[in-house]
């Protein structure tokens, strides 16, 4: 038997949507919105329909919509374009709308924009909005804007070189294209943001010839990391870059900017790299215990600064605050005596060893250390250290080390 259809007169709901309606299903609409940015789900999806209202109203990522991100142009017309809308907004507030709506992208909403702040942009303020949109990654927009004779300042190479994880080199290459000038400073503004491999790109368009950034490749007891010359056969047979072509000035600002923005690993890579290339052996390099002590002392607390403001979990391993520690990487044997007749304690057994093993010490400080400064040493744990790939140690210590290993055991 089958049921008579209900008639209009009898329907229970006469306010019922439209039948067309029925096909925005909770599914249908998620899936919708999983392909549309969060302002077009606030500003479109949700004024569908009720049900659409109701299913997204109360989620975050919907109900703020930043300027910074793209915002649909008719969504943004309709809110900046109308007479009179910039009025509320102070000279501050409206500079800071130019600046995210360089950053979002969308040139229909930039052209608006620049047209209804209502003052007249100096070159100054041109070339802060540049960089808005350069540190952003919006070449559409930064394209428009120098076409339109917006200038690219060298606060934009930097803002590139910051850039977060997941964006390319495209903004950087885009601002070199433009005026700015390659130097060193943009390789440790990459470096201090643990972008390594932006750092990697611009080392490679050095205009004295290109480098190599191998920050935590696999080496040889000769240092595997750190800055090394690309013209000596690629990576199987590139040698360090000598430290002293940088300067131990600059050196030092490449280590300060890792140890801020790099893990423990990369660190200790590219002081390898940097030491292995001083050319001066045990006491050469940024790390040498000669004349420079001075120096390297103030640069070293500069370095540990950087590393206690770091963002990277295991920025207490970068810091380490030991006096023994910061005594024994500047090969200072007369304040280690001194720690010694003091009774300082070593640590942890073991964990200062390790470190001047991994950091590449020379092998007279780590005998003294071992042999007459009284330092708790796991034997196993050294030897496993100075032949793991990557190492910093030279043959001479891995041979001693293997060798007091076999004969503790």
């Amino acid at each position: 038997m089958q049921a008579a259809a209900p008639t209009p007169a009898s329907d229970p709901a006469p306010d019922i949507e439209p039948e067309a309606s029925r096909i925005w299903l909770p599914d249908i609409l998620e899936l919708i919105a999983s392909f549309l940015p969060p302002a077009d789900v606030a500003f479109g999806l949700m004024l569908v329909n009720r049900a659409a209202g109701a299913l997204f109203r109360g989620r975050p990522q919907y109900t703020t919509v930043r300027l910074a991100r793209p915002v649909a142009p008719w969504a943004f017309a309709a809110r900046w374009g109308a007479p009179g809308a910039m009025q509320p907004l102070s000279l501050d507030q409206r500079r800071r709308l130019l600046h995210l709506t360089a950053a979002s992208g969308v040139i229909p909403n930039l052209k608006l924009a620049t047209g209804a702040v209502g003052f007249l942009l100096c070159p100054e303020e041109k070339a802060r909005i540049m960089q808005a949109a350069v540190a952003a990654g919006s070449l559409g927009a930064c394209r428009w804007l120098r076409k339109h004779g917006y200038p690219v300042p060298r606060a934009a190479a930097v803002a590139a070189c910051r850039q977060g994880q997941g964006q390319g080199p495209e903004a950087l290459e885009f601002v070199l294209e433009n005026g700015v000038q390659w130097d060193w400073e943009l390789v440790c503004a990459a470096v201090k943001t643990g972008r390594m491999d932006l750092a990697e790109w611009l080392l490679a368009r050095r205009s004295d010839g290109p480098l190599r950034l191998d920050c935590g490749s696999a080496g040889s007891g000769s240092g595997g990391g750190g800055v090394s010359d690309s013209n000596a056969g690629g990576p199987g047979g590139t040698r360090g870059l000598a430290a002293a072509a940088l300067g131990d000035a600059m050196c030092w600002q490449l280590l300060a900017a890792a140890a801020e923005g790099c893990d423990l690993p990369a660190l200790q890579s590219l002081w390898c790299g940097l030491r292995s290339g001083g050319g001066g052996g045990a006491d050469g390099g940024i790390a040498g215990g000669g004349g420079g002590g001075t120096v390297a002392a103030a640069s070293l607390s500069q370095a540990i600064q950087a590393a206690a403001g770091s963002p990277t979990p295991d920025w207490r391993e970068k810091t380490d605050g030991s006096p023994h520690w910061a005594a024994a990487f500047r090969h200072d044997l007369a304040t280690l005596r001194c720690l010694r007749r003091l009774g300082c304690p070593w640590g942890p057994p073991g964990a200062l060893f390790d470190r001047c093993v991994g950091w590449g010490l020379p092998l007279p400080l780590l005998r003294w250390l071992a042999e007459e400064g009284g330092c708790p040493v796991r034997w196993e744990s050294a030897g496993a250290l100075a032949t793991s790939n990557g190492t910093c140690c030279g043959p001479e210590v891995q041979t001693w080390l293997v060798a007091r290993m076999w004969q503790d055991d």
